[in-house]
């Protein structure tokens, strides 16, 4: 188990005794209990904007443990766990004021090892910790690696339109890669024969149905093509949404067809 593994378990581990406690409150009427409790809190957030500093250097994680990886997925959505839930209650932290953790010695100390001091650091920092990264049970290629790298590079230096065309990109990569490792269409070397053959249109009838099916037809056609085609234009931040979109619409493909690491 590697260092961010290790925060991951034990982030998990206290989220899972925070709710144990909240849910028997016995810790109410003992004020030991309760500077312990609160001390659980003040932990996890910790540990998570521990986390969350890893999102500036790394784009995908692979994960095994499955309850892992359903925590550091919910950590890089932004999903509320239940030490934000009793701040929000108690008004100890304004999430809007604070929503990613991290404070400005925080985003200083990871501007200068990251980024030129001629871009605002600030908004880099913020922008790579507000995506999120990929998690997966199962090696990505590299390739695809490769494009998120881009596309939340793009997204924190506010280049929107980019943003999207990537995450379409991104989309066909993953959607083709797991036919291919399934064994569902050939692997072409000539891109051009591998396109007319194997559109994305059948790409995705071949890898879904159902509620999955149309999601990725309403993300791939309706909310990231009119970018490609010229007939929207991103200039402000909401093209987030897609990309966060498409990284756990990727996640979901991974996790449904269960390709074996060594297809990889």
């Amino acid at each position: 188990m590697n260092a961010i593994e290790k925060k991951i378990k034990e982030l998990n581990d206290i989220d899972e005794e925070l709710n144990s406690q909240i849910q028997h409150g016995s810790f109410i009427k003992d004020k030991e209990k309760i500077k312990v409790f609160f001390g659980q809190i003040e932990k996890f957030l910790n540990i998570r904007t521990q986390i969350r500093k890893e999102f500036t250097s790394i784009d995908a994680i692979e994960l095994k443990d499955m309850n892992l990886m359903k925590t550091l997925r919910r950590v890089s959505a932004g999903e509320d766990f239940i030490a934000d839930i009793v701040v929000k209650e108690l008004n100890i932290k304004s999430n809007e004021d604070d929503q990613y953790d991290l404070h400005d010695q925080d985003i200083d100390d990871l501007a200068f090892s990251t980024l030129f001091s001629w871009f605002g650091p600030k908004e880099y920092i913020e922008g790579l910790i507000e995506i999120g990264v990929m998690v997966t049970e199962v090696t990505i290629p590299k390739i695809l690696i490769q494009y998120l790298e881009e596309a939340r590079k793009c997204y924190a230096f506010q280049q929107y339109n980019a943003v999207n065309a990537l995450s379409r990109t991104i989309l066909e990569i993953a959607m083709r890669d797991i036919c291919i490792r399934k064994g569902y269409i050939e692997r072409l070397v000539n891109h051009k024969e591998s396109y007319k053959k194997y559109p994305p249109r059948k790409l995705i009838d071949k890898i879904s149905s159902g509620e999955l099916k149309k999601e990725i037809e309403n993300l791939y056609y309706d909310k990231l093509s009119p970018t490609i085609h010229g007939f929207r234009s991103f200039l402000d931040k909401n093209v987030n949404i897609e990309l966060r979109n498409t990284i756990r619409v990727v996640e979901k493909l991974y996790d449904l067809h269960k390709i074996r690491a060594d297809l990889a």
